[in-house]
């Protein structure tokens, strides 16, 4: 998946503010998961754990488009 590729949402904007969470690390953590949970057809849930952030774990979840 490429950065490209996403379109982020609202939810994740604010979290992103809330949490001075850097658009890097989540697409770092969506490109290279330390870990990847398929929930459903439509979820996906990407897990990485950053040095960078105190060795705290980030996870993102996805809900994948068909184009």
């Amino acid at each position: 998946m490429e950065a490209g590729d996403l379109n982020l949402s609202r939810h994740l904007m604010d979290r992103m503010v809330q949490r001075d969470l850097d658009k890097n690390w989540i697409l770092e953590t969506i490109q290279s998961p330390d870990k990847e949970e398929h929930v459903d057809d439509d979820e996906i849930h990407f897990f990485k754990i950053s040095e960078a952030y105190s060795n705290k774990c980030l996870k993102v979840v996805v809900n994948p488009i068909e184009k």
